[in-house]
């Protein structure tokens, strides 16, 4: 037998929100999210992409050089596309979820339905997911020279 002890953990489960690539995007664009859950996830990234992002965060001036660009530069219109594509991904990402997890779920009643409610993380999943394209739609606060994208 085993003389250790058996401490049970609380575990998010798996979650497209413990992947570097979005949350990276918006430290670029300077894109901040309320979102305690997106700041907890990164907890469960690999040390090398959590500096990634804290480097992102503390580094990048891309926001400050938009905010000094005339309103009409090629910058601020290249900035806004990309935050207005960044949101049109996130919205075709909801509907594919509830394509394909919560409408399903809503046809079969079994524990999938409690993760189409729930999400992978734990998190109420449509909610979320709306929370994060709404505010990854707003204007960056741009003259904001501590726009760090983690979600503190």
């Amino acid at each position: 037998g085993c003389s250790c002890e058996a401490t049970r953990l609380r575990l998010s489960g798996g979650s497209a929100a413990q992947s570097t690539i979005l949350q990276s995007i918006d430290a670029l664009l300077g894109i901040r999210h309320e979102s305690a859950f997106l700041a907890e996830m990164v907890d469960y990234m690999h040390p090398a992409h959590r500096q990634l992002l804290k480097d992102l965060a503390t580094e990048t001036r891309l926001p400050q050089l938009v905010a000094a660009s005339a309103p009409e530069s090629r910058l601020r219109a290249a900035h806004g596309r990309a935050v207005a594509a960044l949101a049109d991904f996130r919205k075709r990402h909801i509907g594919l979820v509830s394509r394909y997890i919560v409408a399903p779920a809503g046809r079969v009643r079994t524990e999938f339905a409690s993760l189409a409610e729930r999400g992978t993380g734990g998190q109420p999943l449509i909610q979320f997911l709306k929370e994060v394209r709404d505010e990854g739609a707003l204007p960056p606060p741009l003259s904001d020279p501590g726009v760090d994208g983690s979600g503190d």
